[in-house]
């Protein structure tokens, strides 16, 4: 009891039912109807990223920049939301990869619902070269506790030409290579 008033905390693993029973100053006993709890599952929260195709490729001339939006969305409130890219060097048994965790351009505001971060990444700041590939996806969590719930978006791919090697093709445009390095090369899955 605080200030006439009554409170109670309790934390539910399940659904369950309640009701108050109460007395008065003449010692009778009342009860209330009863009432349901009803527990709902924590969804994970939902990435998706917009206004980019899921493979880019492009030419090393050209402005390498890669703008793209993210809708991310969770039913009880985000905690946390990042990039993860990776960097692949190299071609066949000799590739290389490096993997960093990217900041969105705007913030996340912690216990949000839904958020809509945008996210502009300069490849040439990135020190790729023709050749190399990007890989990245949104991973976000959300304030489950005392384990959050964390989900990850769709992998895209971003490639430089590379202007020293050929790309293999079948004359008719029936089909063109265009399987990423980081699924080629059989002996980086071992």
């Amino acid at each position: 009891q605080k200030d006439g008033k009554y409170t109670f905390n309790l934390s539910l693993t399940n659904s369950s039912f309640y009701n108050f029973k109460f007395s008065d100053k003449n010692g009778n006993t009342y009860f209330s109807d009863l009432y349901a709890l009803e527990v709902t599952k924590d969804e994970a929260p939902t990435a998706d990223i917009k206004g980019i195709e899921q493979f880019t490729q492009f030419e090393f001339t050209e402005d390498k920049i890669v703008q793209f939006n993210s809708e991310i969305t969770d039913d009880y409130g985000l905690n946390e939301a990042y990039i993860i890219a990776t960097v692949s060097k190299g071609t066949g048994e000799s590739v290389k990869f490096r993997e960093e965790q990217l900041s969105f351009d705007t913030s996340l505001k912690r216990g949000a619902k839904s958020q809509n971060l945008s996210k502009t990444i300069n490849l040439d700041a990135m020190k790729m070269e023709p050749g190399d590939e990007l890989y990245f996806y949104i991973l976000a969590s959300d304030l489950k506790s005392p384990n959050p719930n964390i989900s990850r978006s769709e992998t895209y791919f971003v490639a430089i030409k590379d202007t020293t090697t050929n790309t293999y093709g079948v004359e008719g445009t029936l089909g063109v290579d265009r399987m990423p390095d980081y699924f080629r090369s059989q002996r980086q899955l071992i």
